[in-house]
C-alpha cells in the first residue's frame, strides 16, 4: 500500500512520551508574581515585553519582538499578532481583541509598565 507515499505501520508505536509528570512542574503565574517581575525589570523595554506576554498573551520573545506599531489598532482595542510558529497558516497571524484578550486593559497595563508608572 504505497499510494500517496503512505507507510503501512506507525514507526512511533511503542515509543513512550517524555511528558510524564509535567503537572508537578506547572505553576500559575499570579498578578502578584507579575507585579514583582515588573518591579525587577531593568527598563521600560523589559516591562513592555513582560506586560505584553502576561496580559496580552503574546509568546515571548518571538511575537513580542515582531510586533510593529501598524499591528496595533488602539481605537478597536485590537492587536494583530504575527508569529513564526503560525505563519504557515492562512491569515498569517491571530488577532487579540476585546474582552477575550483584554486588549484595552492590556494597552493600559503595557503603557503603565513601559512608563514605570506604578504597578501594571
Amino acid at each position: 500500500m504505497r499510494r500517496r507515499k503512505l507507510i503501512d505501520e506507525n514507526p512511533f508505536e511503542g515509543v513512550k512520551a517524555a511528558a510524564i509528570g509535567i503537572k508537578d512542574r506547572q505553576h500559575f503565574v499570579t498578578r502578584e508574581d507579575i507585579a514583582r517581575v515588573l518591579e525587577c525589570c531593568p527598563n521600560h523595554h523589559w516591562r513592555a515585553i513582560t506586560a505584553l506576554s502576561r496580559y496580552g498573551g503574546l509568546r515571548s520573545p518571538s511575537e513580542v519582538l515582531s510586533l510593529r506599531w501598524q499591528d496595533i489598532d488602539w481605537e478597536a482595542s485590537r492587536i494583530v499578532v504575527t508569529s513564526p510558529k503560525t505563519e504557515h497558516h492562512a491569515g498569517k497571524g491571530r488577532t487579540r481583541s476585546g474582552a477575550k484578550s483584554g486588549a484595552a486593559s492590556t494597552r493600559n497595563k503595557a503603557h503603565k509598565a513601559a512608563s514605570g508608572e506604578g504597578r501594571a
